[in-house]
């Protein structure tokens, strides 16, 4: 029960950061041309790197710490969000929005009643994905990176050649 605590702590701290940042690009991206050029080459970039890099590349960083995993994950996993929420901020009505620059109604204002909501359906589906994908990258960064969790008590049954054991340990991932 210890490993998978860990391994569902390390989830959703890295399923925040990557809601959280790919919800900052997704909208900023999604509300104007000079944030969708700026941000459009690094979603690009966070799309074509696999997961197994980024669990190296923060390991050799970070070490074997709960910051490892976290921080592949959220890399590995922010591009998704903000192609979504991009997409559904990018969707909202254009009349609607000239409407509400006509009535001088603030950004925030709008961002909250306006923008938001019409792209909920997206952020949604980038809830979805993001949650999904969260889980398969922190058990590879464990299996790199980790001394406690899902992916680390799998290698290890591995490497002791305690084949049962490995299985076990991958069913309760699947």
């Amino acid at each position: 029960y210890i490993h998978l605590r860990d391994t569902l702590w390390r989830t959703l701290l890295g399923f925040i950061g990557s809601m959280t940042v790919g919800i900052i690009l997704g909208v900023l991206m999604g509300v104007n041309n000079f944030g969708q050029r700026f941000f459009n080459p690094w979603v690009v970039v966070g799309l074509s790197i696999p997961a197994i890099a980024w669990a190296a590349v923060a390991t050799l960083i970070f070490g074997f710490s709960i910051i490892s995993p976290v921080t592949a994950t959220v890399l590995t996993t922010y591009p998704y969000i903000a192609i979504n929420v991009w997409k559904g901020v990018e969707s909202r009505e254009a009349d609607l929005v000239n409407m509400s620059r006509a009535f001088n109604v603030s950004r925030a204002r709008m961002l909250w009643r306006m923008i938001l909501p019409s792209a909920a359906p997206f952020l949604f589906s980038g809830f979805r994905f993001g949650r999904a994908i969260s889980w398969k990258i922190v058990t590879i960064a464990e299996i790199f990176a980790g001394n406690t969790g899902v992916g680390y008590k799998l290698m290890q049954a591995y490497q002791l050649y305690r084949f049962e054991e490995a299985w076990a340990w991958a069913a309760l991932f699947m």
